[in-house]
């Protein structure tokens, strides 16, 4: 992987939760903001899950 891989990644990262929150903020009735909120439950779960990992990883190497 290059840097600007990297960076474009991250970057996208961002974008990707700034969308979800988009979603969350238009929603107009409770069953599509619910269904919004979910997302960005599900998008916060999976960020906790991958740093679990890279410390996991981390701790073994060290």
């Amino acid at each position: 992987m290059t840097p600007k891989q990297a960076y474009r990644r991250g970057f996208r990262h961002v974008l990707d939760l700034a969308e979800i929150r988009q979603l969350v903020e238009a929603s107009e009735d409770d069953e599509g903001r619910e269904y919004a909120l979910q997302l960005v439950e599900a998008w916060r779960q999976g960020a906790l899950t991958a740093t679990a990992m890279l410390e996991r990883e981390d701790a073994t190497v060290h």
